[in-house]
């Protein structure tokens, strides 16, 4: 098998554990341009080394196949080198390839600026001009795009209300807000149970500008907030701080804990009642009771 792909890629290999001579192997195979040739290709856009997937979206650039279209908005929706996706980009523009447009609106909340400039150049080819002015890469680019009100923004930026991301869950929130969002209103709920306070306030200003401005009220961005919380009468609130449980600060597990210790919700006795048996958190419990530092 070894020797079948020597021959095929003129003595070098895809498989070789050289990079360089993985990328070689992807030059010579734009040369060859056969079908073989191109499926080794598409394959090779999920090689490890983001110089050889930079040789591949070359490759595919001079061969336009149209059977890479597919794997190319894979590769613009997935790959984490911005080199990578804006050649990808190109390469679908030049194919003329509409099925990536949805792919590409999707870029236009990408928290990379290039990445966000670029797609809104590759709609402008595929015939989608009006992204062109809002998205230019620029830290005003959320709120130029989100007064679009283009409805194919809501799910990615709904998705991007789990980044790991604390800026991209922050212009997620603010981005949907301006959009007027119904819908976003229980996910940016959902992500107040932030250990970041700066974080918390951010939702709940979204929050206000959906028309439920009580959130501001008691998320202000303070070690308050959880007590603000458990005393605010809200429908969630029992809910928000069981959440709290799970947050990787131990000062704010162990205060969400203490708090639904001293709620009469039924929702509330039952989470405690949980934890007390969870011998994993032993020590928070002991937190909560004031035998152990609460420090994170």
């Amino acid at each position: 098998m070894l020797d079948k792909l020597k021959s095929l890629f003129g003595g070098k290999s895809l498989t070789s554990k050289d990079w360089k001579t993985r990328r070689e192997a992807v030059e010579q195979l734009a040369e060859k341009g056969t079908d073989t040739a191109i499926a080794q290709l598409v394959g090779a856009l999920k090689d490890e080394n983001g110089l050889v997937r930079i040789a591949v979206v070359k490759a595919l650039l001079k061969l336009k196949p149209p059977a890479a279209a597919d794997a190319l908005m894979e590769t613009i929706a997935g790959d984490e080198n911005v080199e990578v996706v804006r050649g990808a980009m190109d390469v679908l523009a030049v194919m003329n390839e509409k099925r990536a447009v949805d792919a590409l609106v999707m870029l236009l909340v990408d928290e990379r600026g290039d990445v966000r400039r670029g797609a809104a150049k590759t709609l402008e080819r595929l015939g989608e001009g009006k992204w062109r002015p809002l998205a230019r890469g620029d830290e005003e680019d959320p709120d130029r795009v989100a007064k679009s009100g283009d409805k194919r923004l809501i799910t990615p930026l709904l998705k991007n209300l789990d980044s790991l991301r604390p800026e991209t869950r922050r212009n997620a929130a603010r981005m949907l807000s301006l959009m007027g969002t119904q819908e976003a209103i229980e996910p940016i709920q959902n992500a107040l149970v932030s250990h970041d306070p700066s974080l918390r306030k951010a939702m709940a200003d979204a929050l206000g500008k959906l028309g439920q401005p009580q959130w501001m009220g008691i998320f202000k961005g303070t070690v308050e907030d959880w007590e603000r919380l458990s005393t605010s009468g809200e429908k969630r609130a029992v809910d928000l701080l069981v959440r709290a449980l799970e947050l990787d600060s131990r000062s704010d597990r162990v205060a969400a804990f203490k708090l639904l210790k001293t709620m009469k919700d039924p929702a509330a006795e039952v989470a405690v009642r949980k934890y007390e048996k969870d011998e994993k958190m032993k020590s928070m419990r002991e937190s909560a009771a004031g035998t152990v530092s609460s420090k994170v």
